[in-house]
């Protein structure tokens, strides 16, 4: 009877004491616990990006961002900031200075007004509760400004009287934005941001704004007979035509954009046009008589001017233009029949795209091909294999040089 009790006794003092050990293991284990975390408010904006596109140098898009707080706690006071380019602005903000409840919304519009053709970036960025995590948003800005292209062409008129005339690539809104008594424009060039011509009478080339305001001479004492531009690597080139019958002294000129560093870089008889395209310049090289060494038709050489070859021989040529993968001359055949030929840019597989009355100035654009005809008076468009050609121009007193862009 002893020793039962005695055993009994044992076991209640180890159930104890074990059950002592799991209630101090499982307070232990409740105080040992992180505290929970305190709710915070979750930030983001819709749309989550800020692609704009394309927009029209000059004019402006906006986008309106919807912020919304899809955490368990209201915002602090939200800063709005917007970062990059100053060609995005905040036109519209219901966010800043506001504390966002959960689920609520408030928006900030930015406009996207690009000044010049290139690609623009920025951020838009709220913030709240100094920027503790998940309290911060951003959304990434882009867009690029570009140009509407335009038909641009130059006029001889009569009396001096020449003008440089501007439309839509579809002939449309025909206007005269230079020109007048003095002037004659043979050449004409564009570019993203400028217009170009030249100015025989003055022996001139003309930089102005795409519309024709601000005309500047930036080059002066040549003779131009026709301009291309290489935007890419800002150069301007131009044919200076030489003297009596066969052109003797012409010359094919370098300068930087703004007609500063002018220099020659081929010197040769009857240059009339000059074309540029990716690595390559082109130009018109005439007959000379009095040196039957020297090749004529049609030219390839180096930007700087070395290295130069004809690539279409014995061809009478006025004007050039080119592509990326194509090369347009104007001229006449050995019937003496006025043509527009397309050509590999090695000057390869020749075929006639269009014929005319006395042809002279060429152009190109990305979907169609221009051309000028002196007797006629017109501006002809067709497509770039020379399909479906339709004057776009017509009543102009001797139409030269052409351009697009």
């Amino acid at each position: 009877m002893l020793e039962k009790r005695k055993l009994k006794s044992r076991w209640i003092r180890t159930l104890s004491v074990t059950t002592l050990a799991m209630g101090t293991m499982l307070t232990g284990t409740a105080t040992a616990g992180a505290a929970p975390a305190p709710p915070t408010p979750v930030l983001a904006f819709s749309p989550s990006s800020g692609d704009f596109g394309q927009v029209t140098v000059g004019q402006a898009s906006s986008t309106e961002f919807t912020l919304t707080n899809s955490g368990r706690a209201a915002s602090s006071s939200l800063t709005v900031t917007l970062a990059g380019s100053s060609a995005f602005t905040v036109i519209g903000d219901t966010c800043s200075a506001v504390s966002l409840p959960l689920g609520r919304t408030c928006t900030v519009t930015v406009e996207f007004a690009p000044t010049s053709a290139v690609a623009y970036s920025g951020t838009l960025t709220a913030t709240g509760d100094n920027g503790r995590p998940g309290v911060v948003t951003t959304v990434n800005l882009n867009g690029t400004g570009v140009v509407p292209e335009h038909l641009y062409w130059t006029t001889l008129g009569i009396h001096s009287s020449g003008t440089v005339m501007m439309a839509g690539l579809d002939g449309t809104n025909p206007h005269q934005i230079a020109g007048g008594a003095g002037i004659q424009a043979e050449g004409v060039a564009v570019d993203g941001t400028h217009l170009y011509w030249d100015n025989s009478v003055g022996g001139t080339i003309v930089e102005a704004n795409l519309d024709g305001t601000n005309p500047q001479a930036i080059v002066s004492g040549q003779t131009p007979v026709e301009i291309a531009i290489d935007g890419a690597n800002g150069h301007l080139y131009w044919a200076n035509s030489g003297t009596g019958m066969f052109g003797d002294g012409s010359s094919i000129m370098e300068a930087n954009l703004d007609g500063t560093g002018a220099h020659s870089i081929a010197n040769f008889t009857g240059g009339q046009g000059v074309a540029v395209s990716g690595t390559h310049l082109y130009w018109t090289q005439g007959y000379d008589p009095d040196n039957f060494s020297q090749q004529y038709g049609v030219m390839e050489a180096n930007l700087d001017g070395t290295g130069a070859h004809v690539i279409a021989p014995n061809l009478q040529v006025f004007q050039l233009a080119a592509d990326s993968t194509h090369l347009y001359w104007t001229g006449h055949n050995n019937n003496f029949v006025a043509t527009v030929t397309m050509a590999n840019l090695d000057g390869s597989s020749p075929q006639t795209v269009g014929t005319g009355d006395m042809i002279s100035g060429v152009a190109v654009s990305s979907y169609n091909l221009y051309w000028t005809d002196i007797n006629a008076g017109t501006v002809t468009m067709a497509g770039l294999d020379g399909t479906n050609p339709v004057a776009v121009a017509s009543g102009q007193e001797v139409p030269m040089a052409v351009a697009a862009g």
